[in-house]
C-alpha cells in the first residue's frame, strides 16, 4: 500500500519464470509484512504456467510481462517498474520472514550512508517445513574482503537496497556467463565502494529443490568463477585483499567441485557416461582430485568410523578429534596408506578452524576430504598437516569421515 504522497516506502520485485506453484506464497508472505507501506511488483519472464494469473489474483499487485530474458534482465525490469526508496528481490520459490521488511527498513533508516542491509535465512523444504538456520554472524566491517572469500549472502531476498545505489552502479549485469551469480556480483560492487551492513534478524526462507538455480552445482560453478575471477584486477595491489581472494578461489573450488562430483554421479546412474561429459569437463578444468575421486573412487569398504572413549585411539589407526570449540563435532575416518591422528582444533586470529594432524609420507599434493568435500589443507612437514575446517562442521553435532588423497 503506498506511504505519503503515493510513493511506497519499499517495493518488492519478485521475478518468475514457471515457478506459479510458488508464486502465491511469496506474494503473501509480501503482503502480510507490518510496518513500512509496500508495493509488489512480479515480473513474469515469458512463463508457461500460472504464473500471471497467479498475480492477478492478488490485489494490488503490479504485473510485468515480458518474453523469457533470464532472471538478471527479470529484476532490472522490475526495478524500473518499481518506485519505492527501498528495494528487495525476493525469488518466486521464497517467502519473507514475518516483520522482515520492517526490520531492513529501520536498518537502513538508520544508516543513510549505506547501500545495502541484510538479515538472516533459514532454509524450508519444497512444502514449506523448515530445515533449520545456520549460523549468520553479521560481520562488523570489511563487507568486500570476506565476500571475496565467501558469498555469505546466497540470496538476494536476505537484501534491502537502497535505491539510488542502482543510480551510481547500475543494475544486475545480464549475461551468460554470470547467470545463477549475478547477485554475487551485484553485491561485490557495491561494497568495493560503499558502506554495507547486516542487522542478524531473519528476513528470509529460502526453499531448497531441484528445480532452484542454486542446485546446479555445474552452472554455479563455472559462473560463480567467473564472477570471482572479476575481482582480481581490484584485490591483486591490495596483501589482504589478495589473500581473500586466494581464499575464496579456493573455497569456490572445494565447494561447488564436490556438489558437482555429487550431482554428476546421480546424472551418470541415471543416463550414462555420454551425459555427464560437460560436467566432467568443467571437473577436469577447476577440480582435478574431484575427477580423480568420481573416476577411480573411494575405497568406501575400507573406511571405518570408530567411537572417540576417552580421547583414546581405539581399534586399527585412525583419524579422531573432538573439538575443543563450539559443539561436538567428531573427526573419524582413516585411509588404507595413511595413518592419521588427530592433535586436537585450535582457532586462529583470523577465525579459522585448524586441525593438525600426523600423516605418514605428507607431500603437498595431500588432499582432505572432510564431511563429504575438500577442504584447505597446508603441509608443515614430512609426518603433519594443518586442515582447515568449516565452521558449519564444527557446529555439527555429528561424525564426518576424514580421507587423505595424495
Amino acid at each position: 500500500m503506498p506511504g505519503a504522497g503515493g510513493r511506497p516506502e519499499v517495493s518488492v520485485v519478485i521475478p518468475c519464470y514457471d515457478q506459479g506453484h510458488f508464486l502465491g506464497e511469496a506474494i503473501d508472505s509480501v503482503l502480510a509484512q507490518e510496518g513500512p507501506s509496500v508495493e509488489v511488483v512480479v515480473v513474469d519472464d515469458g512463463s508457461t504456467d500460472r504464473t500471471a494469473e497467479v498475480a492477478r489474483r492478488r490485489k494490488g499487485v503490479v504485473l510485468v510481462r515480458q518474453r523469457n530474458r533470464g532472471l538478471a534482465a527479470a529484476r532490472n525490469r522490475g526495478l524500473t517498474a518499481s518506485r519505492g526508496r527501498f528495494v528487495v528481490f525476493l525469488d518466486a520459490d521464497d517467502r519473507l520472514a514475518p516483520a522482515a521488511l520492517a526490520a531492513s527498513a529501520a536498518a537502513l533508516d538508520r544508516r543513510p550512508d549505506h547501500a545495502f542491509v541484510y538479515g538472516r535465512f533459514r532454509n524450508i523444504s519444497v512444502r514449506g517445513r523448515p530445515l533449520g538456520t545456520a549460523r549468520q554472524e553479521p560481520l562488523a566491517s570489511d563487507h568486500y574482503r570476506h565476500l571475496l572469500e565467501k558469498n555469505f549472502i546466497p540470496s538476494p531476498g536476505m537484501v534491502m537496497f537502497r535505491r539510488e545505489l542502482f543510480d551510481r552502479i547500475g543494475g544486475f549485469r545480464s549475461s551468460r556467463r554470470l547467470q545463477g551469480s549475478e547477485d554475487y556480483d551485484l553485491y561485490l560492487r557495491a561494497t568495493r565502494s560503499f558502506p554495507v551492513c547486516g542487522h542478524g534478524r531473519l528476513v528470509l526462507e529460502r526453499r531448497r529443490h531441484e528445480g532452484s538455480m542454486s542446485r546446479r552445482a555445474d552452472r554455479m560453478f563455472r559462473h560463480t568463477l567467473a564472477v570471482h575471477r572479476r575481482q582480481w584486477r581490484h584485490a591483486r595491489r591490495d596483501p589482504e585483499l589478495r589473500r581473500a581472494y586466494r581464499v575464496g578461489r579456493e573455497w569456490y573450488r572445494s565447494w561447488f567441485g564436490e556438489q558437482l562430483v555429487t550431482e554428476t554421479q546421480l546424472v551418470r546412474e541415471r543416463a550414462g557416461w555420454p551425459a555427464v561429459l560437460p560436467r566432467l569437463v568443467t571437473l577436469a578444468r577447476y577440480y582435478r582430485c574431484g575427477l580423480r575421486a568420481l573416476l577411480g573412487g573411494l575405497p568406501e569398504s575400507n573406511h571405518v568410523v570408530f567411537p572417540v572413549v576417552a580421547g583414546e585411539i581405539p581399534g586399527p589407526p585412525a583419524a579422531i578429534a573432538e573439538p575443543p570449540v563450539r559443539g561436538s563435532l567428531t573427526i573419524v575416518g582413516l585411509h588404507p596408506d595413511h595413518c592419521v591422528v588427530g592433535r586436537g582444533f585450535n582457532r586462529r586470529p583470523d577465525g579459522l578452524s585448524v586441525l593438525e594432524i600426523s600423516c605418514r609420507n605428507a607431500t603437498s599434493r595431500t588432499t582432505a576430504i572432510l564431511g563429504g568435500r575438500p577442504v584447505p589443507t597446508r603441509v608443515l612437514g614430512a609426518d603433519r598437516v594443518t586442515i582447515v575446517v568449516p565452521d558449519e562442521l564444527v557446529e555439527r553435532e555429528t561424525a564426518w569421515p576424514l580421507y587423505l588423497l595424495k
